[in-house]
């Protein structure tokens, strides 16, 4: 894959070349399409398994592409998208980085976020982040001790949260959020 990145003050693409000549084009250009590379090793595949031999990497082998899960958004964290009902799913045990909008990559804009009962971590900007958000989901049990490092943020918006969970509830959340409070056993999903 090739990989030819152009940064302006404000904006940059990063455009990646298949083998077989597909295109992608990724852009940054309000500093809300921010996207980050996802390797093990940080270098280029096939340059990594040529210098795998030279270098003292123990009991590490180079993945090959099929085998990495782009759709992570966090360690041990996983984001599914679907289109057909604007929602995003994550699910894992780590901590939730945030997902792509980038629907090269098969996701997109979503009004309704659903957060997995075993994620750790919120450590995401949400709400400046997801300016379509509308609906926020959290599957965790109310004692789950879910730590939120960010979440909010200063942009003005209003939720529907759906959520059990205690220490979500208990955060002093910006004023620029405005949260209309539902239990789960009211959400219909």
């Amino acid at each position: 894959i090739d990989l030819v990145i152009n940064r302006g003050d404000s904006s940059g693409t990063a455009t990646f070349t298949k083998p077989d000549g597909t295109v992608l084009v990724y852009k940054v250009t309000d500093g809300t399409n921010y996207f980050r590379i996802n390797a093990r090793s940080g270098q280029e595949y096939n340059y990594a398994q040529k210098a795998t031999a030279h270098y003292p990497w123990l009991d590490e082998n180079v993945s090959s592409i099929g085998e990495v899960d782009y759709q992570m958004c966090g360690p041990d964290c996983y984001w599914t998208y679907d289109p057909d009902t604007s929602t995003m799913r994550i699910s894992g045990t780590g901590t939730y980085y945030g997902v792509t909008k980038e629907t090269q990559l098969g996701s997109g804009d979503y009004t309704t976020l659903i957060i997995g009962g075993d994620v750790s971590e919120l450590n995401y900007n949400e709400v400046s982040g997801s300016p379509n958000l509308t609906t926020v989901v959290l599957l965790h049990p109310a004692d789950f001790p879910l730590l939120i490092t960010l979440f909010g943020g200063m942009t003005r918006r209003t939720w529907d949260v759906y959520t059990d969970n205690e220490a979500f509830r208990n955060v002093k959340w910006t004023s620029w959020l405005t949260i209309n409070w539902h239990s789960l056993s009211e959400w219909e999903g």
